[in-house]
């Protein structure tokens, strides 16, 4: 499995960020917070989006572990 769980054949913009919970409860309290705060920070303009380098196989990651 690649490292962006194939997403990077779909996007320019692909990225994996770890966040705690699992597929349901990242969108539920007391996760969506963080979620929240993820999703607020990368879609930000000072985040500064810019397409992946497919060819350089660049990879778009916040470093975020989980709590």
């Amino acid at each position: 499995m690649p490292s962006d769980y194939g997403w990077g054949a779909h996007t320019a913009l692909a990225g994996v960020h770890t966040v705690p919970g699992d597929h349901f409860a990242i969108v539920r309290p007391p996760h969506i917070e963080n979620t929240t705060r993820l999703l607020t920070q990368l879609l930000s303009p000072a985040a500064g989006a810019r397409p992946r380098a497919a060819a350089a196989g660049a990879r778009l990651d916040s470093g975020n572990a989980r709590s």
